[in-house]
């Protein structure tokens, strides 16, 4: 009895299904009788089979599998343009009718154009089919008289529905020299006669080069050539009827050729994309490598062989290391944890970021503890300028021998990744040649041969460069006494505090003003440059404590004819600090050397009785 009852229940399910599927086909073919949809519930991409008249008279039938591409199959077989065949469907999806008579008795077909018909749509799903006559535009001009086959009546359809069908049959075909892929390109393979020139390979994560060695690929410029390749379009088709010698008058081989190993001089292009995607194939005529506008090719059907741009395959030409990775390093810029920099032995650098984002120095000993300069201006810092060198350091070119020795410096950089800790080392050898060797921990098989310019960024190297924009860090209390040195002036300003007021200042307090501008700022610059051994200084700025020690020493100047004039867009100079040794500061000249200027150019009036006093350092 229960089987029995399972078989019954199993047949009316099988009998529903059938009945609502019956319904749906008689709804699809039905004549509308109001306004609306012309096929509710229509799902383009259960279409599986189209047939379309075209206005020009010619017939194109196209067919697919589910899921699959939509191909050409009658009068000829192409890969069809898939977005065109797209706007059908979902125009069809969209139609909208109205009806204009049920029993067809009143209106002259021939007359209205649907007899026999200006376009046809045939559409089906390999189980049913409808068949969509079009004919001409009402008297409105806003929509089309149109039928079904073997329904009696004529309705108004949108008239979009023939806005592709006034095109010819060739431009129903895919032009893509390289076509039939779906998604992300995963490999892209170059054969020339001189051997493989790329065969990059995506892993999900990165790119690599598996041949002619395996390296790290220049993600953008496979990623870019990938690109590129997909644009490329057939001019013209030159043979549609390929042969041995039509293949050998166009400088391309056989299919059985190449199944034996011989391309006869030609190179192969190949595509690859993710999945279980059949790759994608093409051979271009022996005169690629050659100065001509135009070059033959054959896809890997050998069905047809067509003209391309040759411009739009030049990435095609370059050599091999042209697609390797260049850059030493990832960007680390804005994600670095720590940089380590030791030179024979020697620790020229050593700052961390704690878990606030603060750095500090941690070597060389003398400013250990001392904080980093990462605040930016203008968005940029002299840390981020110094790891900014960092990751533009790239390849000249590439070694084939490893370098022999101890590295001569060692750079070590910790940053995040996605969220994860990550080191990347690199060690730096001996200059040879004006080439610098140099191996990462992240291509530890390959040797990069940097410029001899890497150099400057371990020799020399100034840590200082990376100090606080503020160096000054003196209080207003500690401060009793102030010195100014002023071209055009013999004798230095000199003021000094007597516990109640200022000796030596003008009425306008403008000297003064200049020292409390000082330890207000920090004497806040703009970056950090190496010290020239040439400079002259032309201006002085000396603060004073109460034992008259030096508690601040800047001596300025204006930039060298050599030198930049401006830095963020205003006009620039240059200063010494003391305690800063090889370094000059990048300030605002309008904010310290001008006013200097200044004091000379007004009348001024020098309070009497200032004490002589001598300066005496204070190690600062």
């Amino acid at each position: 009895m229960i089987s029995r009852a399972l078989t019954l229940l199993f047949l009316v399910l099988a009998a529903f299904l059938l009945y609502q599927f019956a319904l749906k086909q008689d709804e699809l073919s039905a004549l509308p009788t109001e306004a609306g949809l012309l096929h509710p519930g229509l799902e383009p991409a259960a279409i599986t089979e189209l047939y379309l008249k075209l206005s020009s008279g010619q017939d194109l039938q196209f067919g697919r599998e589910p899921g699959g591409f939509w191909e050409i199959t009658e009068p000829g077989r192409e890969l069809a343009r898939q977005e065109r065949v797209a706007v059908v469907l979902d125009n069809l999806a969209r139609a909208e009718v109205t009806p204009v008579e049920t029993d067809g008795s009143t209106l002259d077909l021939g007359v209205i154009g649907l007899d026999p018909p200006r376009n046809m749509i045939r559409y089906g799903d390999g189980v049913g089919s409808t068949t969509l006559l079009l004919g001409d535009l009402d008297p409105f001009g806003r929509s089309l008289y149109a039928r079904r086959a073997g329904v009696p009546g004529v309705f108004l359809v949108t008239r979009n529905l023939t806005t592709l069908l006034q095109d010819h049959a060739g431009v129903w075909v895919d032009p893509a020299l390289f076509r039939g892929l779906r998604g992300r390109i995963t490999r892209v393979r170059v054969d020339r006669p001189d051997g493989v020139v790329v065969d990059a390979r995506w892993d999900g994560a990165v790119w690599t080069l598996a041949d002619p060695q395996g390296v790290l690929a220049d993600a953008d410029r496979i990623a870019r050539f990938a690109r590129s390749l997909q644009f490329v379009e057939q001019l013209r088709v030159a043979n549609s009827q390929v042969s041995p010698v039509t293949l050998h008058g166009h400088g391309l081989p056989t299919k059985q050729e190449v199944e034996a190993g011989d391309m006869r001089g030609a190179t192969r292009i190949l595509l690859e994309g993710e999945g279980n995607q059949a790759p994608v194939i093409a051979y271009l005529a022996s005169d690629f490598l050659e100065d001509v506008a135009e070059v033959a090719a054959v896809r890997g059907d050998f069905g047809k062989v067509v003209m391309v741009d040759r411009g739009a395959l030049s990435m095609a030409t370059n050599a091999p290391d042209f697609f390797r990775a260049r850059r030493v390093v990832p960007p680390v810029r804005d994600r670095a944890r720590s940089v380590r920099l030791v030179r024979q032995d020697e620790v020229l650098l050593d700052i961390r970021r704690d878990r606030a984002g603060q750095w500090s120095f941690h070597a060389p000993d003398r400013l250990a503890g001392e904080p980093v300069e990462a605040r930016r201006i203008e968005g940029r810092s002299p840390l981020s300028a110094w790891l900014g060198e960092i990751d533009t350091l790239e390849a000249a070119a590439f070694g084939t021998t490893a370098p022999g020795g101890e590295p001569w410096a060692v750079l070590t950089v910790t940053w995040d990744q996605a969220g994860r800790e990550r080191t990347d080392r690199i060690e730096f050898f001996a200059e040879t040649a004006g080439r610098i060797p140099a191996v990462s921990s992240e291509r530890p098989g390959e040797v990069l041969l940097l410029p001899g310019g890497a150099a400057s960024l371990v020799d020399p190297f100034q840590a200082d460069r990376l100090r606080l924009l503020s160096p000054v860090s003196v209080s207003v209390d500690e401060w009793k006494g102030l010195v100014l040195s002023i071209p055009g002036r013999a004798e230095p300003f000199v003021l000094r505090h007597d516990g109640a007021d200022w000796q030596g200042d003008d009425t306008l307090q403008r000297r003064r003003a200049v020292g409390f501008g000082v330890i207000a700022s920090g004497f806040r610059g703009l970056a950090w440059e190496p010290a020239r051994a040439d400079a002259s200084y032309t201006h002085r700025i000396i603060l004073l404590g109460e034992g008259n020690e030096v508690l601040a020493d800047l001596e300025l100047r204006r930039p060298a004819d050599d030198e930049e004039s401006e830095s963020f867009g205003m006009p620039a100079a240059r200063a010494r600090v003391s305690g800063y040794p090889g370094v000059e500061l990048v300030v605002g000249a309008a904010a310290w050397i001008d006013p200097l200027d200044d004091l000379l150019e007004r009348a001024e009036r020098t309070e009497p009785g200032a004490a002589p006093f001598t300066l005496t350092p204070a190690g600062r």
